[in-house]
């Protein structure tokens, strides 16, 4: 039997455009996440329950932890580190690592989600670029990696959707999850397969038929919970795949966007969402519908479900 939660209040009332991203800091007990295309960085402190706020010129797609400390992410085109502006606070200048994109796909995509392996590498996907081919076709999104010391950057593999939900790899508009094996010590993949099916396990029959899978976080026991986009849901699936076992529901948050664990106890649940607008493929805002679209919310699991460790920080 299916478990369910239903969450009704905000931790935050926040209204973003395009909340994602969250990423914890346990040294510092701090949620960065992200509007993307509000062109913010928010820093959510968990001990103090303060909000601070730092604007970017671009879409940032998505937010690591640098081994060096600070910030890395993705700009619109690639790889930065995102570093303090002086003279400006609250204002953080993208500096540029790695722009490995076609000059084709720079001008209809930006760089999305992504993560890091244990060594530092940097895997990073991007877009789907509608209307970017030479006849008005959309260019297929890519995954690409930073690697380590001289290995470069790299395209990974071509042919997705909107690419997603890093630690496996999540191809949005088909609504798949995939799997990889992976050598740790080159940074390779191999053998890709699908792991989870979102619609062979029901997931776009109603009422989530206009729903599909957005970024991921993993649990203790190896456990995927992946938010839907147009869907109001987090599932949590079984460690084989092939099941759902637990439902987070948030209705008025009509596309959620990506759930991790966090807190001194791992054992807390930090959840983004987004805003119905025309820019996230809505018509109208339809705030009466969707009361907490953009805000973010938090559950306290109790020691129930804790976090697993499958992101690193980035070498860079």
């Amino acid at each position: 039997m299916v478990r369910s939660v239903t969450l009704t209040e905000p931790l935050l009332k926040l209204g973003l455009n395009l909340g994602e991203g969250p990423l914890y800091d346990e040294a510092t007990d701090t949620v960065h996440f992200l509007d993307i295309n509000g062109k913010k960085v928010l820093h959510y402190s968990l001990a103090t329950g303060t909000l601070t706020t730092d604007e970017v010129d671009e879409k940032v797609g998505c937010l690591v932890l640098r081994e060096k400390g600070g910030l890395a992410g993705a700009g619109e085109q690639g790889f930065a580190t995102l570093d303090p502006t002086p003279g400006r606070p609250g204002h953080l200048t993208i500096n540029y690592l790695s722009k490995p994109l076609s000059p084709e796909l720079q001008k209809v995509s930006r760089f999305n989600d992504g993560a890091c392996d244990p060594v530092g590498r940097f895997f990073c996907g991007t877009l789907e670029g509608r209307g970017g081919g030479p006849n008005g076709e959309t260019l297929p999104g890519e995954l690409w990696c930073m690697g380590v010391g001289d290995e470069g950057t790299w395209l990974v593999e071509g042919g997705w959707t909107d690419c997603n939900g890093m630690a496996y790899f999540t191809d949005s508009g088909r609504d798949k999850i995939h799997a990889y094996d992976y050598d740790l010590s080159t940074g390779k993949v191999s053998n890709k397969h699908v792991f989870i099916d979102g619609a062979a396990l029901g997931l776009r029959d109603a009422p989530f038929q206009s729903s599909t899978h957005d970024g991921l976080c993993m649990d203790s026991e190896g456990c995927i919970w992946s938010a839907r986009w147009n869907g109001e849901v987090v599932v949590r699936y079984t460690k084989d795949g092939k099941g759902i076992d637990t439902v987070i529901r948030i209705p008025g948050a009509y596309k959620c966007t990506m759930p991790i664990f966090c807190g001194k106890d791992n054992s807390h649940m930090f959840i983004t969402t987004a805003s119905n607008t025309p820019q996230n493929g809505d018509s109208d805002l339809q705030l009466e519908k969707y009361p907490c679209q953009g805000d973010v919310f938090l559950y306290d699991w109790k020691g129930e479900f804790t976090g697993g460790v499958y992101r690193w920080p980035f070498r860079g």
